[in-house]
């Protein structure tokens, strides 16, 4: 069985995160992807936002 692909997704925030989890990565899988995600953390002062790059 050949070695299944690797898809590592950059997410904004976690609308983003629920779609490749639960919509991308199940579809993908059964097509031979590996899929994982990040979600990218943003920081103002001393408060750690997720999503809003700019």
């Amino acid at each position: 069985m050949p070695e299944p692909k690797r898809l590592h997704l950059l997410v904004e925030g976690q609308t983003e995160a629920t779609v490749v989890r639960d919509l991308l990565s199940g579809h993908l899988q059964r097509h031979g992807w590996f899929v994982t995600y990040s979600t990218v953390r943003t920081q103002t002062s001393s408060v750690t936002y997720r999503g809003g790059v700019t």
